[in-house]
């Protein structure tokens, strides 16, 4: 089971919920992408923050994108609270 299953599955209404998650995820993750390739500065800065050191292997625009999106996924109240 994946985290977008795992947030859905907490409220009624699983298979659309899946679907509506999804559909906020992809809108995000594009949006996050334009921003930090028109941006790579802010892209860097955010990647900055935190223990590990970046992988720079990873394009700095895309990894700070996907981060983004975890972040909005993990602050969920679904992903941090139980019914």
């Amino acid at each position: 089971m994946n985290a977008i299953q795992l947030h859905a599955r907490a409220t009624p209404g699983f298979d659309d919920r899946v679907t509506q998650t999804l559909a906020v995820l992809q809108k995000a993750l594009t949006r996050e992408r334009a921003r930090y390739a028109a941006k790579p500065a802010e892209a860097a800065k955010f990647l900055a923050i935190g223990e590990a050191p970046r992988n720079p292997k990873l394009p700095a625009a895309e990894h700070a994108a996907w981060a983004q999106v975890a972040t909005l996924l993990l602050n969920l109240s679904e992903t941090v609270t139980r019914n």
